[in-house]
């Protein structure tokens, strides 16, 4: 967490891409279930990530943090 007046974005360093998915917990119980490994949870069908996005099971907000900073890297 970050409570810095005038930093308007704040962005992982030094973080491998294909770890990002890691940093978000909630994603956790589900990254096993993706039918590819290595999914990005952007686009991949079969991903359990984006069904449990569907289902509720993850939160909107969060995982639109997560994939602006996928397309950020």
């Amino acid at each position: 967490m970050a409570d810095t007046p005038g930093i308007r974005e704040i962005g992982p360093w030094d973080l491998p891409l294909e770890d990002l998915d890691w940093c978000y917990r909630e994603f956790r119980p589900f990254i096993d279930n993706c039918y590819y490994t290595g999914c990005t949870h952007t686009h991949e069908p079969d991903c359990a990530v984006r069904a449990a996005l569907a289902e509720g099971g993850i939160s909107f907000m969060r995982y639109d943090s997560y994939v602006r900073l996928r397309s950020a890297s």
